[in-house]
């Protein structure tokens, strides 16, 4: 019975709760289905119960019959003094230590921390399991004396593990000492950190919304010519939460020991999970960068990634498109041969109404013949112009369609190949403009109205006769290049970009 329930008058006139500490209580254990003790428990007429939880794989704490001193950490009913229960914690009596003491406490709790991890290593690979042996297989390897071995060394190991595990017992001490008291709070810490900074991520997440819809809002009064004071104001505020979170989680790094070491070592396993699934790790900077990537094409704005040879720019506008699309972009590699038809699109020809084998050999026969005549005329022609080309590749592509028609009376069908930027907005993905600044600028300048295409918007295909695409959600240019301001002879061949083209981007 704890002072409070010696004197009726004062259980009643004080009310208990989280952060009050209660006297000389004493408690029972709570065992599962199996025995095995899992807490402790203490209760008391007008008095909720106190639980004190045991943590998983470690030992009973507490002695039955005695009196412990505990302080009020949580109540899973605070608004009801009649219901639920409280969590307590032992509040461990005696003098400070002195910092010699802490000294050999902590010096005590490394060593058998060390021992453990030694003595888990006789263990074995966890969660393997070995088949058992056939007698075939045992008669076997006891014939040459395997088995026998393996059994010594099985025995050595498991005698080995049990004196590592002794003496870490020993340095440990029992459950009232400094040691365990240590161990208690380093957890303790480690879990408030884990738990403070999961709430951080929530909250960068949920601004980081937020921003991503103002931004969208702003962009649009933008293309109307309306005011856009009040978005302005509204993103500055959004953007200083979200520098007062980052100030948040930085302070919770070096709030305790535990906190740097277990988010650091979050953060080295997230690394690693990535690195072996061979993603771009997302240091903080990088996942800075995609996460504002992500809000722009969100709002409906390309973005223009330009840096330096091998710095990661089209690696991270991959990243991006999985991790914050959750869909796979798809990618146009640029250079000074890159004509409209492989970002728009271009007209194959096909037989309609040819049923026999010989007729599709034939007809194969005559694109083969097609595509060596548009090689031969280039390889003849090394100077001429995209456009040249393409003029030529119309005039063999119109006598191949004369040919056919004569050789088959069936007649040919020009249909539509679909290119890929109307591909990615029909399905709703990120398209990458590789090496963007190496295009030839009559190609790019093509593209200043499809930069501001917006999911639910309708884009007519000039390539196929007016026919339409609905553009997705997910969808959104993503430009990489170098700009060459130095006269850097690895850039050669890149162009200045067009202002009308760079007022389009972010």
């Amino acid at each position: 019975m704890n002072n409070l329930e010696k004197n009726p008058e004062n259980r009643a006139s004080e009310s208990l709760s989280v952060g009050a500490i209660i006297e000389a209580v004493e408690f029972k254990e709570i065992t599962d289905k199996h025995g095995h003790v899992t807490g402790f428990k203490s209760s008391s007429p007008g008095r909720k119960l106190i639980e004190i939880q045991v943590p998983k794989g470690s030992k009973p704490q507490l002695e039955a019959g005695r009196a412990y001193k505990v302080k009020i950490i949580g109540d899973t009913k605070p608004d009801d003094p009649n219901s639920g229960k409280f969590v307590g914690e032992i509040v461990v009596e005696g003098e400070p230590l002195t910092a010699r003491e802490w000294q050999v406490t902590e010096e005590n709790v490394s060593s058998a921390e060390r021992l453990r991890r030694q003595a888990r290593s006789y263990a074995g690979e966890p969660g393997v399991e070995i088949p058992a042996l056939s007698d075939a297989d045992r008669k076997t390897l006891l014939s040459i004396g395997i088995e026998a071995m393996a059994d010594d060394v099985f025995e050595e190991s498991g005698k080995e593990r049990a004196a590592l595990e002794e003496q870490a017992n020993e340095l440990l001490g029992d459950a009232h000492g400094p040691e365990q008291a240590l161990i208690r709070l380093r957890m303790a810490n480690l879990k408030d950190a884990l738990r403070e900074n999961q709430a951080l991520e929530r909250e960068e997440h949920r601004v980081l919304g937020y921003e991503s819809r103002v931004l969208k809002l702003l962009i649009d009064k933008q293309n109307k010519g309306a005011a856009t004071s009040r978005e302005k104001k509204a993103l500055e505020v959004l953007r200083e939460q979200q520098d007062l979170i980052g100030t948040a989680k930085e302070k919770l790094l070096s709030s305790t020991p535990e906190a740097w070491y277990g988010l650091h070592l979050k953060q080295l396993k997230e690394y690693k999970s990535e690195l072996e699934s061979g993603k771009i790790v997302e240091t903080e900077y990088v996942k800075k960068q995609a996460e504002d990537i992500a809000m722009h094409l969100r709002a409906g704005q390309p973005v223009f990634i330009y840096g330096e040879l091998g710095s990661g720019k089209t690696e991270i506008a991959f990243h991006t498109a999985r991790k914050y699309f959750g869909k796979e972009a798809l990618i146009i590699s640029g250079s000074k041969h890159t004509s409209p038809s492989e970002l728009y699109g271009h007209q194959i020809l096909s037989l309609r109404d040819v049923d026999n084998a010989e007729a599709e050999d034939q007809y194969r026969a005559f694109l083969k013949t097609a595509e060596d005549e548009i090689n031969d005329w280039k390889e003849e022609h090394p100077k001429a112009t995209e456009e040249e080309i393409g003029r030529q590749f119309e005039l063999i592509r119109t006598g191949l369609q004369e040919r056919l028609a004569h050789e088959f009376r069936s007649g040919t069908v020009s249909d539509y190949f679909m290119g890929q930027v109307y591909q990615a907005m029909a399905e709703g993905r990120p398209i990458i403009l590789d090496e963007v600044n190496a295009i030839p600028h009559e190609v790019l300048i093509s593209l200043n109205h499809l930069l501001t295409r917006r999911p639910g918007d309708k884009v007519r295909i000039q390539q196929n006769s007016g026919s339409e695409v609905v553009v997705h959600e997910g969808f959104g240019f993503i430009l990489t290049g170098n700009i060459n301001e130095t006269g850097d002879e690895r850039y050669i061949m890149r162009q200045d970009l067009d202002p009308a083209f760079i007022s389009r981007l972010y």
